[in-house]
């Protein structure tokens, strides 16, 4: 075995390893059955090259030259070239013992000192597909449906983002007629990042479907010089794990079609930040629930008020209009628990800007403030419990309705003093073509101001029988219209994945 020896002390003369010598040996090289590897490239792409070259290699007749000195003996008899992009100097003899001064250049250049590209270059037939090609595409044999080349070899790549799998669907398939061990014309399929492929196959019976064990497949073609054929053509499909646990962080966005197939428990969480003083206008684009149980399957959006009441969402009624978060931040819980159906949704995002219109109307109390049943359409105001801020009454039922010019919205800012019992509830309804609530109580004051979905709010506040009354609330009410923010200089995005 001394051909596998580490050789420590040889000369390369400053040439990079030469896959495509015609001095090195094949993968195959003295293995006991012919097929498993001996020889393993760190680059798997190089792996069909071993052993297959039937001439020399640039760098063989590179290595020579300096081996040999040529270039110190071009210089003796005047040569004074300069080849650039890795050429070497020729024997600066010629046939009948004249000065031959010129460049040997790399097969993809030419030129007097391999300066110019070669027109005539082939490359290597590599190709490589990935997700920004599409989920799905269409791999053939080259000339495809017409016949291939002879002695060829072809590579195809197909890389999935992390976590993703591939899966091949071959939808014609005629190559030569081969032998039981395909060593005529032949397809390599390798599932895995690996040197040895997963299967080997040829003749003209398309094979099965193959999928893939990591989000790589790669496929390496070959064509002996005796007979060609039409070749083959397939589909791949890459399949994403959608994401979980994600932080968005850009000024538009959306949280990827997210479908729950399995029993296993899903739990899944959304942040998303834009810049201060802006806020999250969410919509929904699609929530496909087999079932209207909220134990079951649903989403919750918290809107960054502080408090930990969220909007839930179990069925597929979902609101046409866009959520508006409170803050300039926003979450979103999607969950299933152990559901034997199918479960989906899809959201978008945007980040918005509030712009309050002017109004010359004053801030009075009167009938927006006073009594216990009031509705306003004034631009701005505020609305309060009772004898606010002393404690409120016991058994109360008050109901606010606030209407602000078409295609404007309602913000409701509630102040610093915020006393609700715990069996005592305001519940805020913002909208919209579907009823949605939110329900507020206790002693910290929601951060931040709720916006209305359309240009129609309800505040409804209850007290029981409690012996116990707080000091109720205030909120100041006024109308908005949301705006596209102006881009900035530069945008920062910053996209965070972690597994549950």
């Amino acid at each position: 075995m001394c051909s596998f020896n580490k050789e420590t002390d040889g000369e390369t003369y400053g040439t990079p390893y030469d896959f495509s010598s015609i001095m090195h040996n094949p993968s195959t090289y003295q293995s006991k059955d012919g097929v498993l590897p001996t020889i393993i490239a760190l680059d798997p792409l190089e792996m069909p090259y071993l052993g297959n070259a039937v001439m020399p290699s640039f760098y063989d007749l590179k290595e020579l030259n300096l081996a040999y000195y040529c270039p110190n003996s071009a210089a003796d008899v005047g040569c004074d070239l300069v080849c650039v992009n890795d050429g070497y100097l020729f024997s600066p003899y010629d046939n009948n013992g004249g000065s031959n001064c010129s460049c040997g250049c790399k097969p993809q250049y030419t030129g007097t000192y391999c300066e110019l590209a070669n027109p005539d270059f082939v490359p290597r037939c590599i190709q490589r597909f990935t997700i920004d090609d599409g989920l799905t595409g269409t791999i053939s044999s080259p000339n495809y449906p017409f016949n291939y080349d002879p002695d060829m070899i072809c590579q195809y790549i197909i890389t999935g983002p992390a976590e993703s799998n591939i899966s091949l669907q071959f939808t014609d398939f005629i190559l030569q007629p081969g032998n039981q061990t395909c060593t005529n014309d032949y397809l390599d399929i390798f599932l895995a990042d690996t040197a040895l492929a997963d299967t080997t196959i040829c003749g003209s019976v398309a094979p099965s479907a193959f999928d893939s064990n990591s989000n790589e497949i790669r496929i390496v073609f070959k064509s002996d010089s005796t007979i060609q054929d039409k070749g083959f053509s397939l589909m791949y499909t890459i399949h994403i794990e959608p994401s979980c646990n994600v932080s968005f962080n850009s000024s538009v966005g959306g949280i990827p079609n997210y479908v729950s197939e399995s029993l296993v428990n899903t739990h899944c969480t959304y942040e998303i930040n834009v810049p201060e003083g802006q806020r999250v206008a969410l919509t929904l684009q699609s929530f496909d629930v087999q079932n209207g149980y909220c134990s079951v399957s649903s989403i919750e959006v918290y809107l960054g008020d502080g408090t930990s009441t969220p909007i839930q969402f179990c069925d597929q009624c979902v609101p046409k209009e866009e959520i508006i978060s409170a803050t300039n931040m926003m979450k979103i819980i999607f969950a299933v628990q152990g559901s034997e159906d199918k479960t989906s949704f899809y959201a978008t995002y945007r980040a918005v800007e509030k712009i309050a219109i002017n109004s010359s109307n004053p801030d009075v109390e009167g009938s927006t403030c006073s009594h216990c049943q009031s509705t306003t359409d004034q631009d701005k105001g505020y609305i309060q419990s009772p004898r606010y801020p002393q404690a409120y009454r016991r058994r109360m039922c008050c109901q606010y309705e606030i209407t602000a010019p078409p295609g404007l919205h309602v913000e409701l800012n509630f102040a610093r003093i915020f006393q609700i019992e715990e069996e005592d509830t305001i519940s805020i309804d913002i909208g919209g073509s579907q009823p949605i609530r939110l329900i507020l109580t206790g002693h910290n004051a929601p951060i931040g101001s709720y916006v209305s979905h359309a240009e129609k709010m309800s505040i409804r506040f209850e007290s029981n029988e409690s012996w116990f009354a707080g000091r109720g609330f205030r909120a100041f009410f006024r109308s908005v219209s949301l705006s596209i923010p102006k881009p900035m200089c530069f945008v920062i995005v910053t996209y965070h994945n972690e597994a549950n």
